[in-house]
């Protein structure tokens, strides 16, 4: 067995990351895959039940794949990936940390989009949802809140990674338990977002811009503890 730095067995890693807020508090790579083809992956822990797009792949003119988190009935969350569905995916709880992932196949004339949930402590990957969408050209990844949709998740988020493959369930929970990427084929870039100080400092190659303004992000040193 070959062991990756950052996961071993029966090791325990607790990273950083970084809360948001306020609409400033979001990013911009325009470092995406060149086809509807691609897996992205992050944690995020909220700290409210508030409607947010944490994290997309648009393709500059309005039309996105997404991750969404819509509040309904005072406390209740759920993901949803807000393209013609609005299936409760997941319910999510406040002040927990969450491994999510999103993959899109591109076929013909639609990809496939599989999205695939984790909370903290939990062994395995869930894959929540299964379904057949538009196809997009990217343009550029948002994280924490995208043009398409400006409200900014109140809460953290760390360790986004984003691929032009498709990754599987067993290649994503490995993901999951480690802080350094363990799969590096095909990725197109690793944002640890650890520190307000470093929150956009490029990371294999890859450079984020912070479309917003100037943000008021903070370090939030209770991350995720990767097991």
């Amino acid at each position: 067995m070959v062991l990756v730095p950052g996961w071993r067995l029966n090791q325990t890693v607790t990273v950083n990351a970084v809360g948001m807020n306020a609409y400033g508090d979001r990013l911009q790579s325009s470092t995406v895959p060149a086809t509807d083809t691609w897996t992205f992956c992050a944690w995020i822990k909220l700290a409210d039940t508030a409607g947010s797009r944490p994290f997309s792949i648009e393709d500059g003119t309005g039309v996105y794949h997404s991750i969404s988190i819509v509040g309904a009935s005072g406390t209740d969350l759920f993901i949803d990936t807000n393209l013609g569905t609005s299936t409760v995916l997941r319910t999510l709880s406040v002040g927990t940390w969450y491994f999510v992932a999103l993959s899109a196949t591109h076929t013909a004339s639609f990809p496939t989009m599989n999205l695939y949930v984790r909370a903290q402590g939990e062994g395995s990957l869930t894959n929540t949802f299964t379904d057949g969408v538009a196809a997009l050209t990217p343009s550029f990844a948002a994280i924490g809140g995208g043009p398409s949709f400006n409200s900014t998740p109140n809460g953290s988020i760390c360790q986004y990674r984003l691929w032009d493959r498709v990754l599987n369930s067993t290649e994503l929970l490995a993901e999951s338990r480690s802080a350094t990427v363990v799969s590096s084929t095909n990725l197109l870039s690793f944002y640890k977002l650890e520190s307000a100080a470093t929150v956009l400092t490029a990371t294999n190659g890859a450079t984020l811009t912070n479309p917003g303004g100037a943000g008021t992000w903070t370090t939030d040193t209770s991350g995720p503890t990767l097991t």
